[in-house]
């Protein structure tokens, strides 16, 4: 109805239309008490709230940014509301059966990484095909176990209805601070929606960028970094599209910049493909500077970048930065970091540089060879962050799951520099590899995760892809850093592709910058500002500059209330 109010160009009845469906449609989604399931339903109903945004923006752009806000992360708001919330009354054989298939998920997982760790001629291809197809089984069993769990919630542990969205004037009031805007994106089949706000106003733009060819525009711009994971291109050779990066800012943050006026700190909401993008490598300008045979990717240090100007933070919606959200104790001053966990007994690892390694499934840890510069990365950042902090390196066998649940729960800092599996299917089993036990497949998995109760000020994921995961549309990507962040933690370092063993000197940059008491966001731009300046020795006569943004443009950070 409201489609066709529209069309009779009656603007009013169309928004009438609009809100009564969106009513209709939170209505049903108030009574989805599974959270993914939640995000499904609402992601084939984006548009009835992209319709009614359009309308409202020009004329109502305070209320436009209400219903964008409605139509943001309502799943992980949902999670984040019940967490830590206790069952009235658990179901004993509900809990009998999670604890059941959780052993035999392990015990399944287990037997896989202990044959697939083996050198390929010793490996038993027979076993392994049939654990791998053992383990399809057992996960969906596993997954089922999960989702009764979800259900068994009771109406005064599960409340029902909405988190209330903020509004425009709470955003400036309560989450803003002075020199700080939000810049929240809503991307729809036809057009770029932006809202820029800031202490004192709102501004509304309408940006000439379709959905199709943003996405194909972001994936183009990124595929050098795919191409060098799968090993179709050397890191020597790693062309960085900066026309096609200047195009992008133009299309989606040149109209804004002059809203952004006196605000050089800024939290960014994306939206759609914008959440794979690092802004901080949108270029200002194309021109590159000149070439210099001595000097690989010199050409990159005088780029106009974003960071150049900016110190960016992202969101998930505005309202997961209400204060009211926190309500989470202060963690002790505690860093816990893990490196270098055992990954078995192989005899063709070859030391030296590599990329980290981020696979598709837990089938891959075969495929996984040790990081030289882990034990280094996390040793360094413990004697940096000693001064002012109790600080805990776990290495080989202590790198373990048992540590994790025994050390992170109060932990104000927790640094991972291992390698990582990202599940798009099944986000619960994206994963983080750690030292394998008795009784532990050494897998720190999402479903295991969310049942931390975390306060960290900062989670680091040193690791390839740790910011990716399934995309839903309105509630972003779930994968480990969502996982995280609903078991508690107020801010996530994370990486949009895989990562190169150098960047341990970029860890240690960033914690000596947190041990001066420099703000996170604020850190994490000095170190870039600094890697843009920075070469490697290539040899005795040349040098690589760490200005191309393969080095400094993965780590992005996510903030929440709190951080």
């Amino acid at each position: 109805l409201g489609q066709i109010a529209e069309l009779e160009d009656n603007r009013l009845l169309a928004v009438d239309h609009y809100r009564a469906a969106i009513e209709a449609v939170e209505s049903v989604a108030g009574g989805i008490r599974i959270d993914l399931y939640k995000a499904s339903f609402l992601e084939d109903k984006t548009q009835i709230y992209d319709r009614l945004i359009s309308l409202l923006g020009p004329t109502q752009s305070e209320e436009a940014f209400f219903y964008a806000e409605r139509r943001r992360a309502q799943a992980y708001l949902d999670s984040i509301r019940t967490r830590g919330l206790q069952f009235k009354t658990p179901d004993t054989s509900l809990v009998n059966a999670k604890r059941r298939a959780e052993r035999r998920l392990i015990a399944t997982q287990i037997a896989l990484r202990n044959e697939l760790v083996k050198p390929p001629s010793e490996r038993e291809s027979a076993l392994v095909s049939r654990l791998q197809n053992q383990l399809l089984e057992v996960r969906g069993a596993h997954s089922e176990v999960l989702r009764k769990v979800q259900l068994q919630r009771t109406s005064d542990a599960y409340r029902e209805g909405w988190v209330a969205p903020l509004r425009v004037e709470a955003v400036q009031s309560r989450v803003l601070q002075e020199g700080q805007a939000l810049v929240q994106y809503v991307v729809t089949k036809d057009k770029v929606i932006a809202f820029v706000i800031d202490s004192k106003r709102t501004r509304f733009f309408i940006l000439p960028a379709d959905r199709k060819l943003l996405s194909e525009s972001i994936k183009s711009l990124l595929a050098p970094f795919r191409a060098l994971k799968e090993g179709t291109v050397d890191l020597l050779h790693l062309d960085f599209d900066v026309e096609l990066s200047h195009d992008i800012y133009q299309r989606i943050f040149e109209p804004l910049e002059p809203a952004l006026a006196g605000n050089t700190n800024i939290i960014i909401v994306p939206d759609d493909a914008l959440h794979y993008l690092p802004f901080e490598s949108l270029a200002r300008s194309a021109a590159l500077g000149p070439l210099d045979r001595r000097i690989r990717y010199r050409e990159y240090e005088s780029v106009d970048w974003l960071v150049r100007r900016y110190s960016i933070a992202y969101a998930v919606s505005a309202t997961s930065l209400d204060p009211d959200l926190a309500g989470r104790s202060e963690p002790q001053e505690k860093l816990v970091a893990f490196a270098e966990p055992l990954l078995g007994d192989r005899t063709d690892f070859k030391k030296g540089a590599s990329l980290r390694g981020a696979f598709g499934t837990a089938s891959m840890i075969g495929a996984l060879k040790p990081i030289p510069e882990a034990g280094r990365e996390v040793s360094s950042i413990g004697t940096i962050m000693s001064g002012t902090t109790r600080t805990i390196t776990l290495e080989g066998a202590r790198a373990s799951e048992k540590a994790f649940f025994e050390h992170a729960p109060d932990a104000k800092y927790l640094h991972f520099a291992v390698h990582s599996f990202v599940d798009d299917e099944v986000p619960d089993y994206s994963t983080l590899v750690l030292s394998a036990g008795d009784e532990s497949d050494g897998f720190l998995q999402g479903f295991e995760i969310l049942q931390a109760r975390l306060r960290s000020r900062l989670v680091t994921l040193s690791a390839c892809e740790t910011a990716l995961g399934r995309l839903y549309r309105g509630e972003g990507l779930v994968g480990l850093k969502r996982a995280f962040l609903v078991a508690g933690a107020r801010s996530m370092l994370v990486s949009l592709w895989s990562i190169e063993d150098s960047s341990a000197d970029f860890m240690e940059m960033f914690y000596e910058q947190l041990s001066e008491g420099v703000g996170l966001n604020q850190a994490l731009r000095e170190t870039k500002l600094e890697y843009l300046k920075k070469n490697r020795p290539l040899g005795s006569t040349r040098s690589l500059s760490l200005s191309h943004p393969f080095f400094w443009a993965p780590f992005t950070l996510t903030v929440t209330s709190g951080y």
